[in-house]
């Protein structure tokens, strides 16, 4: 707080407080979009639907479905032309809420953002690992202060704030969890790295659901 004397034109001494002016506020304020507003996320899935059917679905342990995804004014995915291992890109995308994913700082190595695969899951020795067949739609997610940018392959970009993407990608994620809820009783692996696996990603998912430090099992 900034404070001087002014003297008034009748001779009266009179203390001016003046407050200061956050500009990393103001800066950070000044590169949201003009356009911003609240709900300008729409991250919906449609069709959940497990791939398999019958005695084999409690086998199946990916949840499938067809993703929209647009920010402000930038479409970015439309059902019904993709059908994403939902389980997969919730799991990815709770990631981003604290890390940032680029090209050389994947949160989902071996695989994209919004996965078209997550057949491959394991844990071994600290290490886990959900891969896929790379293939679908892999938008970088840049962190910056209390700003998120959301760059797609053709260059599109958009910003939003981190509390407006947190609320989205847990909406997400809360849906996916519940058609879990939902399903019948799943055949957990009985392989050790695979069984792990499983109970890893639920782990981490609970994890970053609630805010929690991940550890290993």
């Amino acid at each position: 707080m900034l404070s001087f004397v002014r003297r008034t034109t009748y001779g009266t001494k009179v203390n001016v407080m003046i407050a200061p002016v956050n500009f990393a506020l103001r800066d950070q304020k000044s590169q949201l979009p003009k356009n911003m507003d609240q709900n300008n996320i729409i991250l919906k899935i449609s069709n959940l639907h497990w791939l398999a059917t019958g005695k084999e679905e409690l086998d199946d342990l990916c949840a499938h479905g067809s993703v929209e995804f647009a920010v402000n004014n930038t479409t970015f995915l439309t059902p019904p032309d993709n059908d994403l291992t939902v389980s997969a890109t919730a799991l990815f995308l709770l990631r981003t809420l604290e890390k940032s994913h680029t090209p050389s700082a994947s949160v989902c190595e071996h695989n994209m953002l919004f996965a078209h695969c997550g057949h491959s899951m394991w844990y071994d020795d600290g290490n886990f690992s959900l891969t896929g067949c790379n293939k679908w739609f892999d938008p970088q997610v840049l962190r910056h202060a209390d700003l998120i940018t959301i760059t797609g392959g053709s260059g599109q970009e958009e910003t939003v704030t981190a509390e407006e993407w947190k609320n989205a990608v847990y909406a997400f994620a809360d849906e996916v969890k519940a058609f879990y809820a939902k399903a019948n009783q799943k055949n957990i692996p009985k392989e050790n790295f695979e069984k792990a696996g499983y109970e890893f990603f639920w782990k981490e998912w609970e994890m970053m659901r609630t805010n929690s430090k991940v550890k290993p099992l």
